[in-house]
């Protein structure tokens, strides 16, 4: 016979909520989230139709949010309702890179590739926990590609595009930027080097950390910025198109290119192509566009001196380079010049149109500077300084490695 259940009674009765507590635990909770994915208050209150204030109450613990609110807070950062309300700290494990999943847009229209991005997944996941190429190559082999070795890169990249995951840490080289600061004083608060491990492959993970640490730690913290200059590059781009749609942060900015190439190719990694996706992305902002101009053919363009007058008054700006082995190919015909006068060990790359030598001077005299102004048209570096010595806020996003006698390599 099934034994009968028992009952028991009983007059003790749980402890009453300590809503003030809950509502701060809460609050806490909220900013942290808020906080490791990027977004500012303002970003929440758009996304929830409540308003700015409503998000700072909530995060003081004055106020609770409703159970539709954090449901599609759930939604947001891609967790479950326990797990926002437990306690997240992403410090806990400050040495390793983590990440959650979060729905995608194109998991949805594309429901044939889930396959693909849960392999995607797993091989990150393995890439983060130190699993070797060989240990990553079983998933391949697990998956309709089985054979093709390369995949792997193409796998990281689908997840890392798609939107399936959001990065909540990426830890710091906290060492490395002290060394930096106490050598370059006026880096204090503003340099953050990305602690990448080194079986990260640099095709495709490194410059996605890069640009996610730049958008939080950068893009998403300024604020009233009247003109905002920026250069091209795969980090550049994917900086931008991480950053969060606003109503608010950008009303009134001005997007403004910083160089262009003159055999550009048309992608979303150029200046022109990510000025035009922040004006689109954040109301109430504009971008103008810089065209090739041949040297000769400055004066007296309308093109050109609309853009040398929004260089002439940057607030801030987001500047990049290229080493020697992602030159563009403006640019090929004149390092293999360089290579061949014997000049290879001192190019340290490109950075805004100009070659530089690994003590960032610039390199090969009147003869390579020419025929850097032949290949493109960019922004003077005396406008680079004039915005420094305004604002003090000109950032360089690069995806390489440091490596540096001073200082080792990250």
């Amino acid at each position: 016979m099934p034994r009968k259940k028992r009952i028991f009674l009983t007059d003790q009765l749980p402890p009453p909520l300590d809503e003030e507590k809950f509502a701060k635990n809460l609050g806490k909770q909220l900013a942290l989230y808020r906080d490791n994915f990027g977004y500012t208050q303002e970003n929440i209150g758009d996304y929830l139709n409540c308003g700015k204030a409503n998000i700072a109450r909530w995060e003081k613990g004055e106020r609770r949010p409703t159970i539709e609110d954090i449901a599609r807070l759930c939604i947001l950062y891609g967790c479950t309702y326990n797990q926002l309300l437990s306690q997240f700290d992403a410090k806990s494990q400050s040495n390793k890179i983590q990440f959650i999943r979060r729905p995608s847009p194109l998991m949805l229209l594309r429901e044939n590739e889930d396959e693909d991005i849960e392999s995607g997944i797993k091989i990150l996941t393995g890439l983060l926990n130190g699993e070797t190429i060989d240990d990553l190559y079983k998933h391949v082999e697990l998956s309709k590609y089985r054979g093709n070795r390369d995949i792997i890169i193409g796998f990281l990249r689908n997840v890392l595009l798609s939107g399936a995951i959001s990065f909540t840490h990426i830890p710091l080289a906290e060492k490395l930027q002290s060394q930096l600061v106490a050598k370059y004083p006026v880096l204090q608060d503003s340099v953050f080097v990305t602690d990448i491990p080194q079986v990260v492959p640099d095709q495709a993970l490194r410059p996605e950390l890069v640009a996610w640490t730049a958008s939080r730690a950068i893009l998403s913290k300024i604020e009233n910025a009247q003109r905002i200059g920026i250069a091209g590059g795969y980090t550049l781009s994917r900086m931008c198109q991480i950053s969060p749609p606003t109503m608010q942060q950008f009303n009134g900015t001005s997007w403004t290119p910083l160089l262009t190439f003159r055999d550009e190719e048309t992608n979303n990694r150029t200046a022109n192509s990510i000025v035009q996706h922040m004006r689109y992305h954040h109301y109430n902002s504009t971008s103008t566009y810089l065209p090739y101009i041949s040297p000769e053919n400055y004066l007296n363009n309308k093109n050109y001196d609309a853009v040398f007058s929004a260089w002439e008054r940057l607030s801030i700006a987001f500047v990049s380079g290229h080493t020697w082995e992602t030159v563009p190919p403006s640019y090929e015909s004149l390092f293999r010049h360089l290579e061949k006068k014997g000049l290879r060990n001192q190019i340290a790359g490109e950075f805004l149109g100009y070659i530089l030598d690994v003590d960032g001077e610039v390199l090969g005299g009147n003869e390579t500077l020419e025929a850097m102004n032949e290949a493109t048209t960019r922004i003077q570096l005396r406008h680079i300084q004039e915005c420094i010595d305004r604002s003090g806020k000109v950032y360089f996003v690069g995806a390489g490695r440091i490596v540096h006698p001073s200082f080792g390599s990250s």
